[in-house]
């Protein structure tokens, strides 16, 4: 004869279910790596969650090039979202990527040396010395401390950059005909045969000073003056730039058209055409002779 159980020792079959709020990914900003097969490389990824709104996220393809997904949709690269917040194409390249200055020289284009940007990297190029043509540094190369030293014991400050080492490069801000204001190449385009042959017409670039004088004599002009004279400036690096305004401190704010033409101002300039006085604003010489013919 089976005994039944108390009614409180019972088994239960219904099943007993908990209900809990949805849960939420915290907000902030988060960063990934894993290994690539194929290459063997690591791939970057990160992720922007706001407290509210669409999540972005950032990765790079094959080709090292970053891109970014709203909501997981379509790839679009990151420099559309980098100019929908207000930079520009000079922002970007000044914030994310290195630049090399390079300037025409008599020997072809030069670039100041970098010790940071070559050593512990083999050399892509030899490094020939823009001043005494000097092969400094061999193509394939490593450049180690050891290596470093010796070439700032030689010093060694810039180097030639080719015609074909340039091509390929990115134009780091708009270049600006100084005579008719139009931009000749934009920020970040690259640089082609024809961008260079544009650069080089700019090489030694010309500008006029013209400067007028006159005598009156109860209030009617009764003698007057014009000469105009031509400066070429010179290919001047950042360096040069910083040591002459060094050099005239404040004293540019008394100085004739700036430069200071009567001190260091000619430093500024390659070739200087025309009458130093007119260039100061005041043809001395040409009063002079005429204030004798009135005595």
């Amino acid at each position: 004869m089976r005994q039944e159980l108390p009614r409180a020792y019972k088994p239960r079959l219904a099943a007993e279910r908990v209900f809990v709020s949805q849960m939420r990914r915290a907000p902030g900003v988060f960063f990934d790596s894993e290994n690539v097969k194929l290459s063997g490389s690591k791939s970057y990824t990160a992720k922007i969650i706001p407290h509210i709104g669409s999540w972005l996220d950032f990765e790079f393809d094959s080709k090292d090039i970053l891109y970014f997904r709203v909501d997981k949709k379509r790839k679009i690269p990151v420099s559309s979202l980098l100019s929908a917040i207000g930079m520009t194409p000079e922002d970007i390249i000044r914030n994310f990527y290195g630049s090399t200055e390079a300037i025409l020289t008599e020997s072809g284009w030069a670039a100041a040396f970098d010790e940071a940007a070559f050593l512990g990297k083999k050399s892509p190029y030899d490094l020939v010395c823009a001043d005494s043509g000097e092969v400094m540094l061999k193509e394939g190369v490593k450049l180690t401390r050891k290596g470093a030293a010796k070439l700032e014991e030689a010093n060694f400050k810039n180097y030639l950059l080719t015609d074909e080492i340039l091509l390929g490069y990115i134009v780091a801000q708009d270049i600006i005909d100084s005579d008719t204001g139009e931009i000749l190449l934009e920020a970040g385009s690259i640089v082609t045969p024809e961008s260079l042959e544009i650069l080089k017409k700019l090489n030694g670039k010309k500008h006029y000073l013209i400067s007028s004088v006159c005598i009156s004599k109860n209030g009617s002009m009764i003698w007057n003056y014009t000469d105009a004279s031509t400066l070429t400036m010179k290919q001047l690096n950042s360096d040069e730039i910083k040591s002459y305004l060094t050099k005239i401190k404040d004293k540019e704010l008394y100085a004739y058209g700036v430069y200071q033409i009567e001190a260091e101002g000619k430093s500024l300039f390659s070739k200087i055409e025309g009458d130093e006085d007119t260039i100061m604003g005041l043809p001395v010489k040409q009063i002079k002779e005429y204030l004798n013919t009135i005595k």
